[in-house]
């Protein structure tokens, strides 16, 4: 009987350790704070080469796993900054954010029309200055120095910050940061509508049992 205590005890620490966290209309699947596959080290990107933060706060752990849209919806990515010398690019198959070295403009956004399911995103590395050509896509397990953290965002603007790591000797997942969102098509609204008046009356029916 104690050793069957102890594994459903060690089963719920390991679903509770690695479950999925529901930001907005965004959701990110087998997620785990902090250190998995890759260290997430002290996030606070600055634009490169000028003083001062892209962020008005910084992060000391993120969150790995895969980013999942709840509904069918427009999928809309922000550049807000990054902190690398590589040549760094965000791609979702149909358009193109590239970083800005030496602190460019931010606020550069990309929005596509996705799915229920897993969104179709990478980061990447453009060959040259040091680095060879790469590219990570969301869902794949981040590297010792390549990968992708997610961050909640404190100010709520966006459903979840992403900042990719670019295989430089840090990992501080600043090397190119971008803020996303979701918003769901009408044709998802009604469901949600749905969803949403069932929750209201099984609370109503609880009430009324009590």
């Amino acid at each position: 009987m104690k050793k069957l205590l102890v594994a459903v005890a060690l089963a719920f620490a390991a679903s509770a350790a690695n479950a999925n966290v529901v930001s907005g209309q965004l959701e990110l699947g087998g997620s785990n704070f902090g250190n998995t596959g890759a260290f997430v080290g002290v996030f606070n990107p600055k634009t490169s080469g000028t003083p001062g933060t892209l962020l008005p706060y910084t992060f000391t752990s993120g969150l790995t796993g895969t980013l999942i849209a709840k509904y069918a919806g427009k999928f809309t990515a922000t550049f807000l900054g990054s902190e690398a010398s590589f040549s760094n690019f965000y791609v979702d198959g149909v358009n193109v954010l590239k970083n800005r070295i030496g602190g460019g403009v931010t606020g550069d956004t990309a929005t596509i029309n996705v799915a229920a399911g897993v969104v179709g995103f990478s980061f990447g590395t453009k060959a040259g200055k040091g680095a060879s050509a790469a590219s990570f896509a969301n869902g794949t397990a981040n590297t010792l120095r390549t990968g992708i953290a997610f961050f909640l965002d404190p100010d709520k603007k966006f459903d979840f910050l992403i900042g990719f790591n670019d295989a430089a000797r840090d990992s501080d997942f600043d090397d190119m940061v971008v803020g996303v969102n979701l918003v769901p098509v009408p044709a998802a609204l009604p469901l949600m509508a749905s969803a949403l008046g069932l929750f209201g009356l099984s609370r109503r029916n609880k009430k009324t049992a009590v």
